[in-house]
């Protein structure tokens, strides 16, 4: 029991200490959309991470090595539900869609390709993980 409380602490901390990585990098940048950028596999959580907020996912696209896991943590008013393209159907890539709402979800990346995803139940929110 104690590991679990330990390991939801661990991810609190990880997505607090990510929101204000991710508020002082606005720095007035509010119109850049699709803004790639390059997320290296270290097996590092914070470093593979796409935080969900009320405004959407952020980063909205990235690149990843195939293998890379990525965890997406809901720091939302709203529900988080991550779905493969296109909506409401997820067939672009099903084995990504995480199939029910929860505040994080994670999903290892094997396969090289171009993954758009959304949020199932805000559907205009929307990234793209490129996986080479």
């Amino acid at each position: 029991m104690k590991k679990e409380y330990l390991i939801i602490f661990i991810i609190l901390l990880v997505a607090i200490v990510g929101g204000f990585a991710l508020k002082g990098n606005k720095s007035g940048k509010e119109d850049v959309t699709q803004e790639t950028q390059v997320i290296e596999n270290e097996g590092e959580v914070e470093k593979n991470t796409v935080t969900y907020t009320d405004s959407g996912f952020a980063p909205d696209s990235f690149v990843v090595t195939a293998g890379t896991t990525v965890t997406f943590i809901d720091q939302s008013d709203n529900t988080m539900w991550v779905g493969s393209d296109p909506h409401p159907v997820h067939t672009d890539h099903s084995a990504f869609d995480q199939r029910q709402t929860g505040n994080s979800y994670s999903f290892t990346f094997t396969e090289t390709g171009t993954y758009n995803y959304h949020n199932h139940m805000f559907p205009t929110h929307t990234g793209v993980v490129i996986v080479e």
